[in-house]
């Protein structure tokens, strides 16, 4: 009894080893599919014509199916069979797709068109989908690559494949769909220039440049796109600087607050008023803040509902914009708190140029 149970355990985990998708996650954002190999012909035993593919696909709920050459109506030829299977790629699956043709079949079907006794052909869309959840609806679409096949046929021997041409234009994306994104988003002193990180940290007086730096490091695909708000605040002096709010700089601070994005950072250059160094100690300010985030090289935003236009693979996504945070500790410059004036006396200055 104790065999035939280890047999039993065993056979059924090498079941569900055969069924398993690989173990790795997907990449935050990641709805890619692309045609990697194929199509090359086989035959099957039978000696019909076999066309094999390959796609390499995030590692997502996903199908394939076969429609008309409208990629709308659906078609039971040719006979579709796929699977998937580990992807040298962490985060992906390789997703192996035959398509046979049976003469009969076709020849039956509202897909042939025949030119002659002794040729013919026949036009079909092989149609990818990578889905938000395990629900398989058209609702729940994120990613779809559609391909017609249009196939040339030579029957002076058989049934035999003479061409065959594809129309894709690549994988279409859901603008729509919303995207939860945890992701690593961090705020430092910079280069205004390179947007590097200080290596040495200058001391810092009233009316001099604070340059703030914020990126998200965790994920190569993530940037920023924008800052939406950011607040300088110093709990011992109860002072508190809002520099920007819902994504632009205060009215009336334009003179002392500035931002771009570039790269995937984006920069702050802030003027520290003299209210943070009136007490003559060099209380640390903290830095607060919210970013938008954006997808790719092209500015894909996560929340906004416009966005530029870019390669075909490369949509809007949206979801969550992050919180970043950054303490500002320094050393107070000799003579600050001697310094007198307040915000309004700042504006007049232009201190960026």
């Amino acid at each position: 009894m104790k065999s035939l149970l280890l047999l039993f355990s065993i056979f059924n985990g090498c079941i569900q080893n055969l069924q398993a998708k690989p173990p790795t996650d997907p990449k935050p954002l990641s709805w890619n599919i692309t045609q990697t190999n194929g199509p090359s012909l086989l035959t099957d035993n039978d000696g019909n014509p076999v066309m094999v593919l390959q796609y390499l696909m995030s590692n997502r709920e996903y199908d394939v199916k076969v429609f008309k050459n409208d990629c709308a109506n659906s078609s039971s030829v040719p006979a579709l069979f796929y699977e998937d299977s580990f992807s040298n790629m962490m985060g992906f699956i390789d997703v192996d797709v035959n398509i046979t043709i049976k003469q009969a079949d076709i020849e039956a079907s509202d897909i042939w068109n025949s030119t002659s006794d002794l040729d013919g052909s026949f036009s079909f869309c092989l149609s990818s989908s990578l889905y938000l959840t395990d629900n398989k609806t058209e609702e729940n679409i994120i990613s779809q690559y559609n391909a017609i096949f249009n196939v040339d046929v030579d029957k002076r021997s058989g049934f035999d494949i003479s061409g065959i041409a594809i129309e894709a234009d690549g994988p279409d994306v859901n603008d729509d769909f919303v995207v939860d994104f945890e992701g690593n988003v961090t705020a430092y002193r910079c280069d205004p220039t390179t947007l590097d990180p200080l290596t040495v940290l200058p001391p810092l007086g009233p009316f001099d440049v604070l340059d703030i730096c914020v990126e998200e490091t965790s994920n190569e695909n993530i940037t920023i796109d924008s800052i939406i708000d950011l607040t300088l605040e110093q709990n011992e002096t109860y002072t508190t600087f809002v520099a920007i709010e819902d994504g632009a700089v205060k009215p009336g601070y334009e003179d002392v607050v500035e931002t771009s994005c570039s790269g995937g950072k984006c920069l702050a250059r802030i003027v520290l008023i003299n209210a943070f160094f009136s007490s003559g100690v060099a209380y640390p300010i903290d830095v607060s803040g919210n970013v938008l985030l954006a997808f790719g090289r092209r500015r894909r935003l996560l929340g906004l509902h416009s966005y530029e236009a870019g390669v075909n693979e490369e949509r809007r996504l949206m979801g969550n914009s992050a919180d970043f945070e950054l303490i500002i500790n320094f050393e107070q410059k000799e003579g600050c708190e001697e310094e007198s004036g307040l915000l309004a006396s700042l504006v007049s200055l232009n201190p960026f140029w």
